[in-house]
């Protein structure tokens, strides 16, 4: 059986690659960081934020989502003008589809609900 450990990185000291372990019994073993079971640094950077630059807002990281789709197809060799084109009015057919059969339930159900049944 395998046994339960946490990395508690408060007490390490001013070396950020070292650690102390805490078994499943509460005794602690000082370790580096390197020593660390592979499978805890999941758990480790599960509370470690990643820093990826300043901070944006929403409408922001949008419009840079936007620029990199938009930067693939225009530095695919194979792709050109009108295949981007093209791709993105079936990008837009595919949102107005979705929404129009969201839409189709919705207005199914609200007929249920205000009486009109049909017999099985």
């Amino acid at each position: 059986m395998a046994e339960l450990v946490t990395v508690n990185h408060s007490v390490a000291g001013s070396n950020p690659a070292s650690g102390v372990i805490h078994n499943a019994r509460g005794s602690t073993k000082d370790l580096c960081i390197e020593r660390v079971p592979p499978a805890l640094y999941f758990f480790r950077s599960m509370f470690e934020r990643p820093y990826l630059g300043p901070d944006t807002s929403y409408a922001e990281q949008r419009k840079s989502r936007m620029q990199d789709a938009i930067d693939d197809y225009l530095n695919d060799e194979e792709v050109d003008a009108r295949r981007a084109y093209e791709e993105l009015l079936s990008c837009v057919d595919d949102v107005i589809n979705y929404h129009k059969k969201l839409h189709d339930r919705a207005a199914k159900l609200k007929s249920l609900l205000l009486g009109n049944r049909d017999p099985f």
